[in-house]
């Protein structure tokens, strides 16, 4: 994923996909230093990267296209975070997937835990 900056208005930040399915993080450019933030500060990997995520996953799942290398990849990298995919394409099941990836991403990272030291030293 390619993270770049941009005119969003009030949004803080979104998910758009190029053409060929590319999806590219866009943070809001009156955000200082918006791109180094997603890189560097807690806080906002905490707080973005989990719903990026989410986000990415199930645009691919919806729009379920086998040709599609870039989707193949980030399905792949989901299935090696938390469990193989399921076989079956009930919403209800896709999206508990797409939540226990999200979960076992977090934990991995400790994006939560991240979050609290970032408040904790924000507070000192």
């Amino acid at each position: 994923m390619t993270v770049r900056s941009g005119p969003l208005g009030q949004v803080t930040w979104r998910i758009d996909f190029e053409t060929g399915g590319k999806p590219q993080l866009c943070i809001n450019s009156k955000i200082p230093n918006a791109v180094d933030q997603i890189k560097s500060n807690p806080m906002f990997q905490a707080l973005v990267l989990p719903a990026a995520l989410r986000q990415i996953l199930l645009h691919y799942l919806w729009n379920d296209d086998e040709d599609n290398q870039e989707a193949d990849g980030w399905l792949r990298f989901a299935e090696h975070i938390a469990i193989e995919r399921p076989v079956e394409k009930d919403p209800l099941t896709l999206n508990n997937w797409v939540e226990d990836v999200v979960d076992s991403f977090s934990k991995q990272f400790g994006l939560c835990d991240q979050l609290i030291r970032s408040m904790e030293d924000d507070n000192d």
